[in-house]
């Protein structure tokens, strides 16, 4: 079947390296996948069908929004969001076109929408972030925002520029294909620090996808990992191990000229996947750039 993106842009996402992760996941006698830090959640999205995902992550933000999403019926959510475009005069070339706003696909949208993109940024700042009506306009942001991408600072504030585009054909079928996946696979989503995540059985299968600590990355600007971090997390997936669990673990051993000793050393435990991949550009400024030595890490 084909791979189904995520609606959000979200730094270090595997959707590129699906072909080849999915393989080498375990597919027999799974009942619970736990994907520890689900980011964007392609991965949960397109893992094979078990009794139950979890897709964990510590950004309420993020949790919140993927909940909300997954829970909508689409052809409503849709008109939601035409509805708030409309509220705030943004572009709708799936309607009118580019030529409506004397513009074109290659130079984009950004300065017809920029003031209204940032009275609605402004309203969403301003208002409850828990709340259902600014979790749409966090949905709307994103759509209409750089990148599609979900950006904060260290303040909590979302501050992501306007983008190029908008509510497109495009984006429309990556919100349908999301809300019908994550119901059909019955994805259901927690906002947890990993460390305090469960085991659920020998019968489970845990993903982890961390921030790789020899990148200067973040996933917003308020949090970042580090070597103490990816310590924590090697005992986590140890316990999983000495408790008869599945784990994956994908991560960098070099990247820039930067090697990752520690888990070099506390990967021979176990088998290593080098994976096929380069990431040759940049979201957000950030972060795998160039050549890597990415790899899976596996106790089966």
């Amino acid at each position: 079947m084909k791979p189904i993106r995520s609606f959000l842009n979200y730094p270090g996402n595997k959707f590129r390296l699906l072909p080849q992760l999915l393989p080498l996941f375990p597919h027999d006698n799974i009942s619970n996948f736990i994907d520890l830090f689900c980011g964007s959640a392609v991965v949960s999205l397109n893992f094979p069908g078990c009794e139950t995902i979890m897709a964990n992550d510590i950004d309420t933000h993020l949790i919140q929004l993927l909940s909300r999403i997954s829970n909508q019926q689409y052809p409503e959510f849709k008109k939601h969001i035409l509805d708030i475009a409309e509220q705030y005069r943004l572009s709708n070339t799936d309607k009118f076109g580019y030529a409506y706003y004397h513009a074109n696909s290659s130079k984009g949208l950004a300065s017809i929408n920029r003031k209204a993109f940032n009275h609605m940024r402004f309203d969403y700042n301003y208002g409850d972030s828990s709340n259902d009506e600014n979790l749409d306009l966090l949905y709307a942001l994103i759509v209409f925002g750089y990148n599609n991408q979900m950006r904060f600072n260290r303040h909590g504030v979302f501050n992501n520029p306007v983008g190029k585009r908008d509510f497109n054909i495009r984006m429309q079928a990556k919100l349908r294909d999301f809300i019908h996946a994550s119901q059909s696979k019955h994805i259901h989503f927690y906002n947890e620090d990993f460390s305090n995540f469960g085991f659920y059985g020998r019968n489970s299968f845990v993903y982890a996808d961390p921030p790789y600590s020899l990148t200067n990355a973040v996933y917003n600007e308020a949090t970042s990992w580090n070597e103490k971090n990816d310590q924590l997390l090697f005992e986590y997936l140890d316990g999983i191990d000495s408790l008869g669990g599945r784990f994956a673990l994908s991560n960098v051993f070099t990247l820039k000229g930067k090697t990752n000793f520690s888990l070099i050393k506390w990967s021979s435990r176990y088998h290593t996947h080098h994976l096929n991949m380069s990431y040759s550009y940049s979201s957000y400024n950030t972060v795998r750039l160039g050549s890597t030595d990415e790899v899976l890490i596996t106790n089966y």
